[in-house]
């Protein structure tokens, strides 16, 4: 999810075929709409991050090596349904990208398994 893009992002999210623009989206309650229609959220420390994993969205947290001192160490515990995927050393976000892939194609085949049940 993006609050705002420039024309030259916007119209390069249009060719992606899994991305759905929607406007309109003016405050918390508007974006707590919308993430209550997902099945999950990924993505970086973000406020929006926070309202995901407090709704118990499935949520995964791209993390740095080095993070904001609330991360700790161990999973967080105030979000049951969130996931922290740290870098393993600073600066490498290849590992982090590579590790949320493979979250994300478990997930969806799980979805799609359910789908087909």
């Amino acid at each position: 999810l993006q609050q705002e893009m420039s024309e030259p992002e916007r119209h390069a999210l249009r060719s992606i075929p899994s991305v759905r623009i929607i406007t309109g989206i003016k405050d918390w309650a508007d974006t707590a709409n919308v993430l209550s229609k997902l099945n999950a959220v990924l993505g970086v420390d973000t406020g929006l991050l926070h309202l995901a994993g407090a709704m118990g969205v499935a949520t995964v947290a791209l993390i740095p090596a080095i993070p904001d001192f609330r991360w700790g160490i161990a999973e967080p515990h105030w979000y049951d349904t969130m996931r922290l995927i740290r870098q393993p050393t600073q600066g490498d976000w290849d590992a982090v990208l590579r590790c949320a892939a493979q979250w994300v194609t478990k997930a969806r085949d799980i979805l799609l398994n359910q789908d087909a049940a």
